[in-house]
């Protein structure tokens, strides 16, 4: 029985630090700079020069395109009904290089 609830507890810090990490990469990644690209991430409008600054911002760092699939893929993208597909294709709308054969979630990005 003691077996079980030991198990039962690692299992419930595994989760809670799974959550931790997600919402610590989506805070660092700072997904408030992407507000002007909203309306573009779900996929309404064309992104404009606001939208495709802040991305370029982002892409910058070496875990860039990483980033931003994370934010685009994020429950917080889903809450703001992002989808994924519109958000992945603004580097290549705003003409920014994405990096050759990246993949976001096992899907090709526009302009890999």
């Amino acid at each position: 029985m003691a077996r079980i609830f030991e198990t039962v507890v690692i299992a419930a810090l595994a989760l809670i630090l799974g959550l931790a990490l997600v919402v610590d990469v989506e805070a660092a990644c700072n997904a408030m700079t992407l507000q002007p690209c909203l309306a573009a991430s779900q996929g309404k409008v064309a992104p404009d020069p606001a939208c495709c600054t802040a991305i370029k911002n982002i892409g910058l760092s070496a875990d860039g395109p990483q980033c931003l699939c994370t934010l685009a893929t994020g429950p917080l993208a889903k809450a703001n009904g992002v989808s994924a597909d519109a958000a992945m294709a603004i580097p290549k709308k705003c003409g920014l290089p994405v990096p050759k054969g990246f993949m976001c979630n096992n899907k090709p990005v526009p302009g890999s």
